[in-house]
Formats: C-alpha cells, structure tokens, sequence
C-alpha cells in the first residue's frame, strides 16, 4: 500500500500554459495548456479562472504522443485548448494546482505537489497585448555534468512592442518547497541563474553533479507593457545529469527553436538534437489556431518545411522527437508564430541548448510576402 502510494504521488512530469485574446472579442480568452504525465498513470490540471469559475484540460485535448526518458519511465505528453470568456477588463490570476510530482533520488521535489499560475490582464487594450508569451521546454532537459552549460528556451510573443523578462518561479508561484525552488547539486556547486533574463538563458555549474540527477526547475516569462506586467507563462520542466561526449551524448535531445514570420512565408529550418546513433527523428504533433495539413518533415535531414499561406495567425507548435540507440526519447518544440502580411519581423529565439552540444540558429530571407524563412 504504501509503494502504491508513493507511486500515485509521482505523476507529474511538465506543464506550461500560455494565452490569447480574441480580436473581436478582447475578454474571451484561449487558453494552451501543455501537460505531461508519467504514462501509466495520466491524469489532467483543473485551473481556477480567476473569476469565480473552471476549467479542466480534458477539454479540446490531444495526445502529442508516449515517450521513454533516460530512467525508462515513460510519459505521455497532451495538449488541450480552452476558451474563457471574462466579465470585465481586469486583471485575474489562472492558476491550477494537483499532486505529486516525480519522486526520484536527488531530485529536489521529491513527492511534493506542484502550481501553474499565470498573470492575465485585461485592462491593456488589445493592439498592444493579444496575448501572453508562448514557451516551451523539452520535458526531460538533458544538461552535461562536469562543465558550465549554457541553455535556452524556445519562445516567442506576438507584440512587437512588449518586452519579455524571465525569473524563477517563487515557492508559492511553483509549489515547490521554499529553498529548492532554485535547485543546487547535493554535492555542491552553484543554482542555475538567468544571464539574460530579455533571452531566457540560463547557465549552470554541473562540476559537482553526477550523471543521472534528476531536478525540477519551473521558470517564468513576464510580458511587460509600459512598465506593467501584463501576462506571464509559466514553464515547468526536468533536467536530468548526462554524460557529455563532445557532440554526442547519451540521452536524446531536440534543441527547440522558435520563429516569428508574416502569412504567406515558408518555413524551412533544421532540427538539430544529439543523441548516440542510430537516432531515429519524427515530426509528433502539430498544435495551432487551424489544423495544419502540409508541413513536411524529413526524419533523414531533419528539415521542416511549411509554407504558411492561406493559414490562420496565431501560433503554432510543433512537437519533433528523436529516438536514440536503446529507445530513449528526446522531444522539442519549434514554435512559429504567424502575423498578418507585412506586419510582422522575421525572428529567431534560440532554442535549448548546453556548451559543446549545439550551434546556433540563424534566419534569414526575401523582403516581402512569400518569404522563405531559415
């Protein structure tokens, strides 16, 4: 009974929820929840809207697909949308809360419950907040021990005119127990940091970790407009110790990438990850405002490919996996967001990446409609 136990308050693997506004309607609001869940034992998030009411994530949901990570624990990943429609312009806090988190040795959060909590403010017009930042995370972030790494999380938001500032989550933000919010390496060493909060790129010393360590970080982006924040998405995501090998290492990873592009351009970009071969590349889902029926992605070279013309705005996902030698997965997101013709400014955030592992995104393209975007 009590392994049952400990095994039912251990379920939680990621979770992070991003919003928008409606054009013509400003106070309804979509909301985009991506949650994972240890596979034999999923379960769902119920958020209080904030005004008196709630919704549950069983709603609209699609399943991205079941991984396996370095423990050999799989997870399923899903993917729900959910409308609100607010009483007035004002300002309400979104936030969801359930138990347990992954409970493995040396993981900071050991059993504990876990929060997503989101800013939505209403009371900004619209031309200049539609909606919050959209971020992801690969659920199980592989990092090399033994060296300073360096690491990014694919985002984007659709204000050009906003300004983005990532945090830790706080205790009560995250759920995390006060003082492990931030994790540190039992053996010693430094907590993670943000060394540009404006890019979300956080640094850590691993020199004291040993392979295999697990820990849960939950991280912020604050969209801020004329000095106030006006929304917020929280990530919530594991980073496991690997092994590095120079360009190789042992757990699969995707490196995400995110874009911001005018309708009508085409996005072609290459996927990279690591992972020791064979490795094996898939494109999983796709999530977005119309179902997208023409990206194509080729698992030889890892190149997508889609041409956005005639597509709805708003932003997309796109869930890509890798499979290494042994059948652990990596998973990453690359996420596009689609403006209005001539109105938008080709774009590219980084996308996860650690020293020695991975290079940088570049982009680049023709002037006008039916860019190619790289």
């Amino acid at each position: 009974m009590l392994f049952a136990a400990d095994g039912y308050a251990s379920h939680f693997r990621y979770g992070t929820m991003s919003w928008t506004r409606d054009a013509a309607n400003p106070l309804q609001v979509t909301f985009n929840v991506t949650e994972a869940w240890r596979a034999d034992n999923t379960d769902s998030l119920t958020f209080d809207n904030g005004f008196g009411g709630t919704f549950n994530t069983i709603t609209n949901r699609t399943t991205v697909g079941t991984f396996t990570d370095p423990f050999r624990e799989q997870y399923t990943v899903f993917n729900s949308s959910i409308t609100q429609t607010y009483p007035s312009a004002a300002v309400f806090n979104v936030r969801a809360d359930n138990c347990c988190r992954v409970a493995t040795v040396n993981v900071n959060t050991t059993g504990v419950g876990f929060v997503l909590d989101s800013v939505v403010d209403l009371t900004t017009p619209f031309a200049s907040n539609t909606g919050s930042p959209v971020a992801q995370a690969p659920v199980i972030m592989p990092v090399q021990i033994g060296l300073v790494n360096v690491f990014q999380l694919p985002f984007v938001d659709p204000d050009p005119n906003s300004q983005i500032s990532w945090r830790f989550a706080t205790s009560p933000e995250s759920g995390l127990p006060p003082g492990s919010e931030i994790p540190t390496i039992p053996r010693g060493g430094a907590q993670p940091v943000f060394t540009n909060p404006s890019t979300g790129e956080i640094s850590w010393d691993t020199t004291f970790g040993f392979a295999n360590d697990r820990f849960t970080l939950q991280v912020v982006a604050e969209k801020i407009v004329g000095g106030n924040i006006v929304g917020s998405t929280p990530v919530d995501f594991t980073i496991e110790l690997v092994i590095g090998g120079g360009s190789v290492t042992a757990s699969p990873a995707v490196h995400g990438a995110a874009f911001k592009v005018d309708m009508g351009d085409t996005l072609v970009h290459t996927v990279t990850g690591t992972g020791l071969s064979p490795i094996a590349w898939a494109l999983e889902s796709i999530i977005g405002p119309q179902t997208v029926t023409n990206a194509v992605f080729d698992p030889s070279s890892q190149l997508l490919t889609w041409d956005s013309t005639g597509y709805a705005t708003g932003t997309y996902i796109f869930f890509i996996s890798n499979t290494a030698f042994g059948g652990i997965d990596g998973l990453g997101q690359v996420i596009v967001n689609v403006g209005e013709a001539e109105t938008s400014v080709a774009l590219s955030e980084p996308g996860m990446a650690a020293i020695l592992l991975l290079g940088a995104i570049a982009i680049s393209g023709r002037n006008g409609r039916g860019r190619t975007i790289h």
